[in-house]
């Protein structure tokens, strides 16, 4: 069964450059041919990394698009989006889905909106959540096909977009949580945390992570600096107010907590975001490299960049994950990239540095679409009793 793949991978790879010859877009494999511009502020090792970024993304791409031919031609025009692994990964944190496979749980019915309903026998359990990720999401095809026409992708398009992500439910469950769908957060200057550190060493070490992140984040220009440190960095590390006093017997306590980005910076940090993907975009649709401050980066660099810097600053109630992913994925699938696997990073897209992150998305995305080969070679033995959870089919 080896074999079959291989040869049906080395096949699959004519078309896929075939296809690859097709897009107006620049992807890393056509990148990686190219020279690099003038202008660029890099130092030699820093150009290296980038073109040895850009050749395993190209790799990556190559293995997606030959899995999505093989599907495709092979197994009845099957889709990636049908297997289940693939398309958890796009919604579904990874411990949460492991659980729902060692149980043999639908993965539709994993999250669910009220705390009690987690104790249900499955058949009683809502899809609800998974649904409304769902119909969300049915709005990508339209944003790419705006921004491969070159008009962007606007906070309009973003409202848009958040608003379809509650269109079958609101999910007010047990926390009473409103999404406020198409609202940005209004301005507020006591904004609630995130959460809370166990100890000072926890908080000190945190509080290196965020000065880096949002060093590097002011570094390309995607925050000012005009010394106001809650309105001009992203993340914060504050002491904060853990418990109100009820009564004069009560002891208020103070604890280093994490927030996200001030609200009263929200509009200047989301038109940031998307005046940086518009203009990367802007240059990948003239077959450019893309350059930004002096510093090239790759499509994938510019999709993980984006997700994590929106992800910080929260602009929403609620909803804030899905639609990080979402332009993450509208960036992605332009370059006719893998989704992400970003059930693997929903733990570590805020206190993580970029450079981390960026390895931890790479090594995820390797690992999602080695495990679709794994998946063909079950599909190949033609017995359906031997699909494991991760190869089923979503029904």
């Amino acid at each position: 069964m080896k074999t079959t793949v291989t040869a049906s991978l080395v096949l699959a790879g004519l078309i896929s450059v075939l296809s690859s010859q097709a897009l107006a877009i620049s992807d890393a494999c056509s990148l990686s041919l190219k020279a690099l511009p003038q202008g660029h502020k890099m130092t030699a090792e820093q150009v290296k990394t980038y073109q040895t970024k850009l050749e395993k993304e190209c790799a990556l791409t190559k293995t997606y698009r030959d899995v999505r031919s093989i599907l495709n031609n092979n197994f009845g025009h099957l889709s990636l989006d049908k297997i289940t692994e693939y398309q958890a990964m796009r919604f579904v944190v990874r411990a949460d889905y492991e659980r729902a496979r060692q149980s043999n749980t639908l993965i539709t019915k994993v999250y669910q909106i009220k705390r009690s309903d987690y104790s249900l026998p499955e058949e009683q359990r809502s899809s609800v959540i998974w649904d409304n990720w769902e119909v969300g999401m049915k709005q990508l095809q339209g944003s790419r096909d705006k921004v491969l026409r070159g008009q962007g992708f606007t906070v309009d398009d973003l409202i848009k977009v958040h608003i379809g992500f509650f269109t079958l439910s609101k999910e007010e469950g047990d926390d009473a949580w409103n999404p406020q769908e198409g609202l940005l957060k209004q301005e507020n200057e006591n904004d609630n945390y995130w959460w809370n550190f166990n100890s000072a060493a926890e908080a000190l070490e945190a509080k290196r992570i965020v000065n880096e992140i949002n060093t590097e984040y002011r570094e390309l220009g995607l925050t000012e600096n005009s010394g106001d440190a809650d309105f001009d960095n992203v993340l914060r590390v504050k002491n904060s107010l853990k418990r109100q006093p009820v009564d004069k017997k009560d002891v208020v306590e103070y604890v280093d907590a994490i927030y996200s980005g001030d609200t009263r910076a929200n509009r200047k940090h989301v038109d940031s975001i998307f005046k940086f993907i518009n203009a990367m975009l802007a240059q990948a649709l003239k077959g450019e490299h893309m350059l930004w401050n002096g510093r090239l980066l790759t499509p994938m660099e510019v999709g993980y960049l984006a997700q994590k810097f929106y992800v910080g600053v929260h602009p929403f109630a609620e909803g804030n994950g899905r639609t990080s992913r979402y332009i993450l994925e509208l960036f992605m699938t332009s370059f006719d990239m893998p989704h992400g696997s970003s059930g693997d990073l929903m733990s570590n897209d805020v206190l993580m540095t970029f450079k981390d992150y960026y390895e931890l998305a790479y090594t995820s995305n390797a690992k999602l679409m080695n495990g679709m080969i794994e998946c063909i070679n079950q599909y190949e033995k033609n017995n359906p009793a031997a699909i494991d959870y991760n190869c089923r089919i979503l029904k």
